[in-house]
């Protein structure tokens, strides 16, 4: 799914960008769409303790990540496996079949501390840029501005399709509902952030919200309640 360099370095950043084929709404920002991307980034985590998630942003026809990671040969089985759950449970929802990304995604490393800031600027810009929202914490889709201006955590949970197979061949198969399991996100600071205390941490992405409600201060939006139609 995804164009990999031939290596990973530990500790250093990779942004990360997929598109939808042709760049159709697939992944429009509805509920059942955020709680379907957002359950396949924690699942994912859970699955590559050694992966490291800075942020994420789900557009109506791409996604945007960034990552590192402890075990740098973990960042291509993490992309493989969000990727491929994205297709297939988006594939369900939107009651199609067939190719949902295009050919391949970007992967590219992000070197110093000032591009960690300018791409997750970029990153929580998505919204306000494309003259949909007024402001990242208006996005309606799967995202992680909540995190980065919380506690650092996401909720996310995560029924597999394979689950839900195997559990309708049962003899007495369970309620689907019991088939979730709890994938939380945990995000990581970026590295150049890493240092500073919780409440630091918080100021500064929440500086980074600011200046870019600033900077599209005054544009017309299409507004959260359209989008999600």
């Amino acid at each position: 799914m995804s164009h990999c360099p031939r290596w990973y370095l530990p500790r250093l950043v990779y942004e990360v960008t997929i598109r939808t084929l042709h760049g159709t709404f697939w992944m429009r920002p509805d509920p059942e769409c955020a709680a379907i991307v957002a359950g396949a980034f924690g699942h994912a985590l859970r699955r590559y303790p050694g992966v490291r998630l800075h942020g994420f942003d789900a557009q109506s026809n791409h996604l945007h990540y960034l990552v590192s990671a402890t075990e740098p040969a973990q960042l291509p089985l993490f992309f493989g496996l969000v990727h491929s759950n994205i297709a297939r449970q988006l594939n369900q929802l939107r009651r199609r079949s067939g190719v949902f990304w295009s050919r391949r995604g970007k992967v590219i490393p992000v070197l110093d501390a000032d591009a960690q800031l300018d791409r997750l600027t970029y990153l929580l810009s998505q919204g306000p840029k494309s003259h949909l929202v007024a402001s990242p914490t208006d996005w309606p889709g799967a995202c992680s501005t909540p995190g980065l201006l919380g506690d650092m955590t996401v909720p996310a949970r995560y029924k597999g399709l394979d689950a839900c197979r195997r559990n309708r061949l049962r003899r007495t198969p369970r309620h689907e509902e019991e088939l979730e399991e709890d994938v939380q996100i945990t995000l990581s600071p970026l590295p150049a952030l890493e240092m500073l205390a919780p409440d630091e941490l918080r100021a500064v992405h929440a500086a980074l919200v600011a200046k870019i409600e600033a900077d599209h201060a005054g544009e017309q939006v299409m507004g959260a309640q359209r989008l999600a139609e």
